[in-house]
């Protein structure tokens, strides 16, 4: 579901990221994500995600499951923070090149929000949709991210890492970091 609301926030907000959408949008998507975990640098923050796994359902689906705590209080200011780098290959991390990022600001207004793209992975969870958010363990249950909600995306066959950091005030309180392989088939 991040890389889903990732890609479709991408494509609904202004970004200044200027790339080439050549015939990579509309071409057909295959997905594998290698995975979903805490940043292994910052395993304690105040919202973090255990136990993350993730299944491979077909070449264009996969769900992942695992709990996200909320270890502390969290309300506003709440923003995201999302960096996306491509690599040629998953075996050569010094291949990695910045690819885009952006900001997603005051994250307990829009919580609430119905017909989003996040109102899904907020409603499979249960996360209460009021700030400041108290406490507590939200359980994933096999979320789906579907290669074909990409299909509009401008990104070509490579290997991808996605840092999510999320602030309040100026302190860090989550970072999850993701790692796909996306494929355009023509």
């Amino acid at each position: 579901m991040f890389l889903v609301l990732l890609i479709t926030f991408v494509l609904t907000t202004e970004t200044s990221v200027g790339l080439n959408l050549g015939g990579l949008i509309g071409c057909k998507k295959d997905i594998s994500v290698d995975f979903i975990q805490q940043c292994p640098e910052e395993p304690n923050m105040a919202v973090s995600f255990n136990e993350i796994f993730v299944l491979q359902i077909n070449k264009n689906q996969c769900a992942f499951s695992g709990k996200i705590k909320f270890l502390e209080p969290v309300g506003e200011p709440w923003k995201l923070k999302f960096k996306l780098h491509k690599c040629k290959s998953k075996d050569n991390s010094k291949s990695c090149q910045d690819f885009f990022k952006f900001d997603v600001n005051h994250i307990c207004q829009k919580l609430p929000q119905k017909n989003q793209v996040w109102s899904g992975f907020v409603e499979d969870t249960h996360i209460d949709t009021r700030c400041p958010l108290q406490p507590k363990v939200y359980p994933i249950e096999n979320i789906v991210i579907d290669a074909d909600a990409m299909k509009y995306f401008p990104i070509s066959n490579a290997y991808y890492k996605l840092k999510i950091e999320g602030y309040m005030n100026a302190t860090k309180i989550i970072c999850v970091d993701i790692a796909f392989i996306l494929r355009c088939q023509k």
